[in-house]
């Protein structure tokens, strides 16, 4: 549905937003979807990988595309699944160590995107090249090729020396895995530890190509990776109105934060960012930090912070809301120390409401 700027203003209740890039305030606007928050547009709560993709998300193994999907029914080819083992294995991404050495293989040389990463799989034993001596990146991986990977990162040591006194103690048997089929230690050893199951036909199905979210499952259940408690915030930046200062949500790790969709004109919006510049004077000393995500015209909006009389930072970001679903301002998202949502508070809220919200993450 679209509305002109002039008949939102007249809303007397919630205003109804929707912003992909508002330049000005006289422009139409459209009422957006309504996708809720947790990382990724096509990743809804409702999912079935949902809790393992947003495990794989906080933990930085995962990451979505440039789009802001995450894109689930994508395959997973070798180079992929090099990173999102590399990452699991070390840690997360920061601890992948730079390779220096002559490549491993002809087709992974230094310029490949995923060169690091294939290079740490092979320092422990994950990974090998085919008998052509490539690694072949572009490969899909398959079922029977993901529980070899799994396996021989999960076990003591890694690599096959971790597998080589490994007897299943109850086989599952499947008819499509016998016993000298190549990876049937691997699948076993998956099975055994929780990652992987057969499907209602009773099979494993090990052609089938492994997806992102099915991978997701994988690793999340393979490296006992924490559901989180509610989902990850959505990662954005924000710099301020005045250009002086720039702020990136997932820098904020450690912090709690109060996130607040607003505009100039919304009648319950300044009364929100007048409350919430309350709290952030009452608990900025316990780390606790408001971001104002502006929505409209960024000259407009400073006047308003100034006749407001808020500190706290305020920039202009409309794509954030995109990432948020916001549908309604003021919304305002309370996020905890550890990056998740804990709290979505939707239009004008009394203060205690806010405060009760913020005393849960603090």
């Amino acid at each position: 549905m679209i509305r002109s700027a002039g008949q939102l203003r007249a809303v007397v209740c919630l205003v109804v937003l929707a912003v992909v890039f508002w330049a000005t305030p006289s422009q139409g606007v459209v009422e957006l979807a309504g996708v809720p928050p947790g990382g990724f547009l096509d990743v809804s709560s409702d999912h079935w990988a949902y809790d393992e993709i947003m495990a794989c998300l906080a933990a930085g193994i995962v990451a979505g595309y440039g789009d802001g999907l995450y894109h689930p029914e994508y395959p997973v080819t070798r180079d992929q699944m090099a990173v999102y083992i590399s990452r699991a294995l070390a840690g997360g991404d920061e601890n992948v160590p730079e390779f220096t050495d002559t490549p491993t293989f002809p087709d992974i040389g230094a310029e490949h995107w995923a060169f690091d990463y294939v290079e740490y799989a092979v320092s422990q034993n994950v990974v090998a090249g085919y008998d052509d001596g490539s690694y072949h990146p572009e490969y899909a991986v398959t079922r029977d090729q993901m529980a070899v990977y799994v396996a021989r990162s999960i076990c003591d040591p890694t690599g096959e020396d971790g597998l080589a006194g490994y007897t299943p103690a109850d086989p599952r048997d499947f008819p499509d895995v016998a016993s000298d089929f190549w990876s049937y230690t691997h699948i076993e050893y998956c099975v055994e530890n929780g990652v992987v199951a057969g499907y209602l036909d009773g099979l494993y199905h090990p052609e089938i190509v492994v997806t992102r979210d099915q991978m997701a499952v994988y690793v999340q259940r393979a490296f006992e990776l924490p559901i989180p408690a509610g989902p990850p915030a959505p990662d954005f930046t924000l710099q301020t109105l005045d250009g002086t200062q720039q702020y990136r949500l997932s820098d904020l790790r450690g912090m709690p934060v109060a996130v607040l969709f607003w505009t100039y004109w919304c009648p319950y919006c300044g009364p929100q960012a007048s409350d919430l510049e309350t709290l952030y004077q009452r608990y900025r000393d316990q780390d606790f930090l408001v971001l104002g995500v502006g929505l409209d015209d960024p000259v407009a909006l400073q006047e308003k912070v100034e006749a407001l009389g808020l500190t706290f930072p305020v920039g202009y970001n409309p794509y954030a809301a995109v990432l948020y679903g916001v549908e309604y301002i003021p919304h305002t998202f309370i996020i905890d120390r550890s990056g998740s949502i804990s709290s979505s508070l939707v239009g004008l809220q009394p203060i205690g409401t806010l405060e009760a919200a913020i005393m849960e993450v603090l």
